[in-house]
């Protein structure tokens, strides 16, 4: 599926502002708000940014850094390790359902992006 218009952009401008608005994309891109929701919502499909939380705010969800001098990069592993983790915890302790199932999805990229072989279960 083809991303929206501006997709990438916004996805560039949401990471540099480390913010996600709907009424900052309206006014960055000069786009009305459905597209600005749309590209918020298609973040949220490609993980870039999480769901709304109960006030209706999201989080960005900081990608995993691949290349980086050492000693930067061990950090950014570590953080990713606990990012992970985290993603993991709270797809076990949700109830069956689309929520758990989009978590397990979302760990399953974190996983994929560090290249770290699947546990056997």
């Amino acid at each position: 599926m083809e991303k929206p218009e501006h997709y990438f952009e916004a996805v560039a401008f949401v990471r540099a502002n480390k913010r996600v608005s709907v009424a900052a994309l309206q006014r960055k891109f000069r786009v009305g708000y459905g597209t600005g929701a749309l590209l918020v919502k298609e973040m949220e499909k490609d993980g870039v940014v999480t769901e709304p939380g109960m006030n209706g705010a999201r989080a960005l969800i900081e990608p995993y850094i691949t290349f980086q001098p050492p000693s930067i990069k061990m950090f950014a592993d570590q953080a990713h390790a606990v990012a992970e983790k985290r993603w993991h915890e709270y797809a076990c302790s949700c109830e069956v359902g689309p929520e758990r199932n989009r978590a397990f999805e979302i760990y399953e990229n974190i996983r994929v992006a560090t290249r770290v072989p699947m546990e056997s279960n």
